[in-house]
């Protein structure tokens, strides 16, 4: 059997990754193999979900075989983790479960709150280097409503769950943090079948930025590439490297102290109409997909949502601020 967990980004897939790249000798003992093949970064099979045609027909195809090989000679199963498996088309999960010589595949996807997702997604592409502020992204994934990715997984679950071959299974992130379920021993226990494997790391990986953080790198991100839309992430690595954490709370502390007249915010009401919309639209998709009950609950937060932001053009107007990332971009450069 072949299980992938595909995402989607912010879901707590990275805390789950760090964990069963961690135990993967315990995973193995117990019949699942984590390969380290394709792994990236955090422990997070990123290298196949972004380059599959190396693995099926290019230099590393071999490799991944003799994965499928070691698993068919053990009598074993194999588990695949990376956020970027979320945008494949089923034809790319047929690939590589025929690489691997499986033939009973589950797609496991988890449904979290879709504004948190998208205020989540908005941090992390500024991370990445992309310079929208965030009542841009809001606006623009409101207005699509149903047709948003973001916003709407079904988008791209649907042609998953027309497939005869591959099982979808659906994780309802905001019932399991209600109910104080940890999201790896759920997965872990459902869908790996395996109870007896303890974490070794209790803390989520990817930590978000404090949004005065994130307010800085993009207005760095946007005077270092002179407006770009986007410049990649090389600059925002570099500035890591070169800056304490001393150095990054001080720069939040300025934003925050001087910065309170850019300081915006974005209020969803939890009976919003979109915000039902959607999950009525995902609850209808899914139904008999859940790995945990949801019956007569809501998937989505019912409580009011605050998502904070600061406008850019005012920040820069603000001198201390705008001497600042003048300072640290000199320093990049």
């Amino acid at each position: 059997m072949l299980v992938l967990h595909i995402g989607p980004h912010k879901t707590a897939t990275t805390y789950i990754q760090q964990n069963l790249f961690a135990n993967h000798s315990a995973f193995s003992q117990r019949g699942w193999i984590y390969p380290e093949i394709g792994v990236v970064g955090v422990s997070g099979h990123h290298d196949i979900a972004s380059d599959l045609e190396s693995y099926i027909s290019g230099d590393k195809a071999e490799a991944l075989a003799a994965v499928g090989r070691k698993a068919a000679e053990a009598g074993s199963n194999i588990v695949l983790s990376a956020e970027g498996f979320c945008r494949w088309k089923p034809e790319k999960f047929k690939a590589l479960a025929t690489v691997l010589g499986q033939e009973e595949v589950e797609l496991v996807y988890t449904i979290r709150d879709p504004f948190d997702i998208l205020y989540s997604y908005w941090g992390e592409e500024v991370k990445q280097g992309y310079s929208a502020s965030f009542s841009d992204r809001f606006l623009e994934n409101l207005t699509s409503g149903t047709r948003s990715r973001l916003l709407n997984p079904m988008r791209d679950l649907s042609a998953h769950l027309a497939t005869p071959w591959a099982k979808v299974s659906a994780v309802p992130y905001n019932a399991l943090i209600a109910d104080g379920v940890d999201l790896y021993d759920h997965f872990c226990s459902t869908f790996l079948h395996v109870t007896d494997v303890p974490k070794v790391d209790e803390r989520p990986k990817n930590k978000a930025n404090a949004i005065e953080l994130t307010e800085f790198l993009r207005l760095l991100s946007t005077v270092h590439g002179g407006g770009a839309a986007y410049i990649g992430s090389d600059l925002r690595h570099k500035f890591m490297e070169i800056t304490s954490a001393k150095d990054r709370s001080e720069i939040v502390d300025v934003l925050r102290n001087l910065g309170g007249r850019a300081r915006r915010k974005i209020e969803m009401e939890g009976a919003d109409t979109l915000k039902r919309r959607l999950e009525n639209v995902v609850l209808k998709g899914l139904a008999g997909h859940w790995s945990y009950p949801v019956e007569g609950r809501s998937l989505y937060n019912t409580n009011k949502q605050e998502f904070a932001y600061y406008d850019a053009f005012i920040l820069w107007q603000i001198d201390p601020i705008r001497e600042a990332v003048i300072k640290m971009r000199d320093r990049l450069s």
